[in-house]
């Protein structure tokens, strides 16, 4: 494919551009003439086979893919129908079959957007938020959805009361929703990175990771504050800023909730002398606390909360957080660095109820039934970088184009729809250079068989 830097470079194209290749109004242009171009056609080098694995019966498309012009599974042609086909009259459904079963279902169904290629597996997990790129910790991704009660994500903040989804900042290693579980997830809107994002469900089997008390994350200061128990056995309390922990302690972010049975985040507010603990919110810490240490017995002691939401009180010496029994984690997305609005086509797919082996080539564990070929419409992806790709591999159709775009920016419509034209004309040049029609398959079926007269052009 040509790049940026190519077209960029490019005397032909440096010659009618109103900009400098290198301006942001250059890089407007371009990209206007590309979105115009590659909705006209299935230009060269546009439509490409791939190869898909289909996860719970669907296939979500990635974010270079356009549309899905053909599929086969197991070599055989799936029909494609859109998003309507679930609600034409029954009788227009009538399913075709591949000679195994007659009349089973056998087609794929468009289903709409997704802001994931994969989906929440059931009730209990959380998000993850994964960061290739040092550079990026402190950027956030935003999640939109359902949590585990199918009540609609919302997140308190201090002073400003309630907001729609909850917000993960990536750090190291990770960022997660807990204790926040989520149920389904609507959309996404993710910061500009300089690497890639990747998204988990997490489903811890019986809690966080958890460590003996230490310390606690203060906001106000930035800093971890020292978190001990002081008091005799039935009479303790919480010292906060105050006592030496021993060594070998964490800096925590958790405290399991005996009442709610989850994790709630607890931070540290305040100044020294004036220092107090704040629950439901959590630092930068995916820790959760199991022990304290009290200072007047000289020994650890087992550190949990009570009651509801807006109600927590601490309980010492008494009931144990669960200890973490290991991590389950299952792929949901992984976004590039330019994505801010994540969203994917899905496909679901009917097929008929038969064995149909998974192609060697194809890893143990990645998708439990089969995969699916198709061939495939790239799509436009803004090049930001020099080194993007640009899917139009034709530099003279995208002068014209570029051309197109300044005439109807002045207003010369008539001019700026000749230029377009001048540019298809060159695009279809192109396709007819690469594909002659000799090399074009046609499918004339068999006379004994009813099908003559009826042709296929793929």
């Amino acid at each position: 494919m040509l790049t940026l830097q190519d077209i960029q470079n490019d005397t032909g194209i440096q010659a009618i551009a109103r900009y400098s290749p290198i301006s942001p109004q250059f890089a407007g242009q371009l990209d206007s003439a590309l979105r115009s171009l590659i909705r006209r056609g299935d230009w060269a080098g546009t439509v490409v086979p791939m190869q898909f694995c289909v996860m719970r019966g669907c296939v979500t498309l990635p974010r270079f893919v356009d549309h899905i012009r053909r599929m086969a599974v197991h070599n055989r042609q799936v029909p494609i129908h859109n998003l309507w086909f679930d609600f034409i009259d029954a009788k227009a459904r009538e399913y075709s079959h591949w000679g195994w079963t007659r009349f089973e279902r056998m087609n794929a169904v468009n289903q709409g957007r997704y802001p994931t290629y994969n989906d929440i597996p059931g009730p209990g997990w959380t998000v993850r938020a994964y960061c290739d790129k040092a550079s990026d910790y402190g950027k956030t991704v935003q999640i939109f959805g359902l949590d585990g009660n199918g009540q609609e994500l919302m997140t308190r903040t201090v002073g400003q009361g309630w907001t729609d989804g909850i917000t993960l900042t990536l750090g190291n290693p990770y960022a997660d929703t807990a204790p926040v579980q989520i149920g389904r997830i609507h959309r996404v809107i993710k910061q500009p990175t300089q690497g890639r994002v990747r998204l988990y469900a997490a489903f811890v089997n019986s809690g966080l990771s958890t460590a003996n008390i230490g310390y606690v994350w203060n906001t106000d200061t930035n800093a971890p504050v020292a978190l001990t128990a002081q008091g005799l056995i039935g009479f303790q309390y919480l010292a906060v800023g105050t006592g030496t922990p021993p060594p070998g302690t964490a800096n925590i972010g958790y405290l399991w909730n005996v009442t709610l049975s989850q994790w709630q985040g607890i931070i540290c507010r305040g100044n020294p002398g004036s220092y107090y603990l704040e629950i439901g919110q959590s630092g930068p810490v995916g820790v959760g606390g199991v022990q304290v240490y009290n200072t007047q017995i000289s020994s650890m002691q087992p550190i949990v909360l009570y009651g509801q939401l807006g109600q927590e009180y601490v309980g010492i010496g008494g009931a144990s957080a669960p200890v973490n029994l290991g991590t389950t984690l299952v792929d949901l997305a992984r976004y590039e660095p330019s994505e801010t609005h994540p969203s994917y086509e899905r496909i679901q797919l009917h097929l008929p109820r038969v064995n149909i082996p998974r192609p060697t080539s194809v890893p143990g564990g990645c998708c439990q039934l089969q995969t699916c070929m198709a061939l495939v419409k790239l799509k436009h992806i803004k090049a930001v970088l020099p080194t993007d790709p640009v899917v139009v591999d034709n530099i003279e159709a995208i002068k014209s184009a570029i051309q197109s775009i300044q005439y109807k920016e002045d207003g010369d419509v008539q001019s700026g729809a000749e230029f377009l034209q001048d540019a298809i004309n060159e695009l279809n040049r192109q396709l007819q250079d690469e594909q002659p029609e000799t090399e074009i398959p046609v499918e004339t079926g068999s006379l004994n068989g009813g099908s003559w007269g009826h042709q296929k052009v793929f």
